[in-house]
């Protein structure tokens, strides 16, 4: 009788102990390497706003090759790399559709040189982030 009850509570026990392992799920996640190329934009229409005077260049409208959800624009005063400086403050605006942008620039720029140069910043999915 003893080793019929040792018996009985031995297998409560192991279908106790399957119970719990049973209800634990594992959700399924992704893990890997990928890759996929990085093309740039063709930035084109291109149209300055100038101030009142008609001599500083406020603002840009201009059209991408394809759709964008987050554009960023500096005007240079000459040849170079822009800093997180001449995008600072810029605001840039859907104009019709995510392929047509207006960026309004925090200072306005001097058109004074033949060498300005329009920067633009696009990504298709998320946030332009400078650092």
């Amino acid at each position: 009788m003893a080793a019929l009850a040792a018996f009985v509570l031995a297998a409560v026990l192991g279908v106790g102990a399957y119970a719990f392992t049973a209800s634990n799920t594992v959700k399924p996640v992704h893990a890997g390497l990928g890759d996929e190329t990085i093309s740039g934009y063709e930035v084109k229409e291109q149209e300055f706003i100038f101030g009142t005077e008609g001599r500083d260049i406020k603002a840009v409208k201009f059209k991408l090759s394809a759709p964008a959800s987050a554009v960023d624009a500096a005007v240079l005063d000459a040849a170079g790399n822009p800093t997180t400086a001449e995008y600072e403050g810029n605001k840039c605006v859907e104009a019709g559709n995510d392929e047509e942008w207006l960026c309004t620039l925090e200072k306005e720029v001097a058109n004074e040189s033949a060498n300005q140069r329009l920067y633009v910043l696009a990504v298709e999915h998320g946030a332009v982030t400078i650092e």
